[in-house]
């Protein structure tokens, strides 16, 4: 009994691990609410909700640096433009973090 408590533990610690991951939006449907993001040779398919944690970093701060805020559901929905590359984080196929970065050009600005 004592040798399977190990690797059932380890078993139910991986199945719950978020994925980070970085790619290029290859496909969006918004009724749907699913983005397949190309991720090297692969495309994934991932659902998304309007409770995904959004972060925005674009523009410049004083010394060069690019600046990070958070941002709102709309700023990703904006983003969800095929050929935008994003950073996320999924959980179970299910987006629960996205990182956008360029916005600060203008676009997407979350009081148009």
């Amino acid at each position: 009994m004592r040798k399977w408590l190990g690797p059932m533990g380890v078993m139910f610690l991986t199945a719950g691990l978020v994925v980070a991951a970085e790619g290029t939006i290859s496909k969006v449907d918004l009724d749907k609410k699913t983005v397949t993001i190309k991720e090297g040779d692969k495309d994934n398919e991932y659902k998304f909700t309007d409770m995904v944690k959004v972060t925005v970093a674009g523009g410049k701060a004083k010394g060069g640096k690019g600046q990070a805020k958070e941002g709102i559901y709309a700023d990703f929905e904006k983003a969800l433009k095929v050929g935008e590359k994003l950073t996320f984080e999924a959980k179970d196929g299910v987006l629960t973090e996205v990182k956008i970065t360029g916005m600060g050009k203008g676009k997407g600005k979350a009081n148009d």
